[in-house]
């Protein structure tokens, strides 16, 4: 157990699940208390009030839920957890990705493990 946000009195344990789905159903089922999912997946659950959005990880909040409190208005503004999504292909793969390019999304892809790098190191986080 780590106390997440940092800085926070709540108390976190980290559960590994295979995708979003079933950690999304534990939630709605009462199996897990929260989860940290994008808002596509729990759009659906919101509107039939069945979830509660508490905050949204970005520093801003968004359109989607302009009345749910970013992380930063929460009282947590050196939380960073932005979610995106990538294609990845073989090295060999030749397609040239459209606004894009391999350089810009490996430099993105460090910039994140060297931002949640630091997080696990404060937090002491362990792999079981």
């Amino acid at each position: 157990m780590v106390a997440y946000p940092p800085g926070s009195d709540t108390d976190v344990m980290a559960r590994p699940y295979k995708g979003v789905a079933p950690s999304v159903t534990d939630v709605v089922a009462g199996h897990i208390p929260v989860a940290l999912v994008t808002i596509g997946p729990v759009r659906q659950y919101l509107k039939a009030g069945k979830l509660t959005a508490i905050a949204v990880a970005d520093p801003d909040r968004t359109p989607f839920l302009p009345n749910v409190p970013s992380i930063a208005e929460s009282g947590f503004p050196d939380v960073r957890l932005r979610a995106w999504n990538a294609f990845f292909a073989p090295a060999a793969w030749s397609a040239v990705p459209a606004g894009g390019s391999p350089a810009k999304l490996g430099a993105r892809v460090a910039a994140d493990y060297r931002q949640l790098g630091r997080l696990i190191d404060e937090l002491k986080i362990q792999a079981d």
